[in-house]
């Protein structure tokens, strides 16, 4: 196991988001800002409000996304996926491991 910083984080989401190519990536990021007040570089302290804003721009498809992220997440740190949790408990529990370390 291996640690993860916040900008890790920031990186797996921007891959995550790439799934549907840079100019979606974009206005994600906008809708987030726009929609919720939510800058990317606070994204990673939000959970909760990434799955809210990917739930609303996607509909159903927001669990691609969310599936991506934790999976990406999961293999930064060495671990393998927690199974039976939502994204936002799942990620919650994951990045525990960036904030006890700042």
């Amino acid at each position: 196991m291996y640690a993860i910083s916040v900008e890790d984080v920031l990186e797996i989401i921007d891959d995550a988001l790439m799934v549907f190519g840079e100019s979606c990536k974009k206005v994600v990021y906008y809708i987030m800002e726009k929609n919720y007040g939510l800058k990317v570089e606070e994204i990673p302290r939000s959970i909760g409000l990434l799955h809210e804003a990917l739930e609303e721009i996607f509909q159903k498809g927001h669990t691609v996304v969310e599936n991506v992220i934790v999976k990406k997440t999961c293999e930064r740190l060495g671990l393998e996926p927690i199974e039976g949790e939502s994204f936002v408990e799942c990620m919650t529990k994951l990045l525990e491991r960036v904030y006890t370390r700042e």
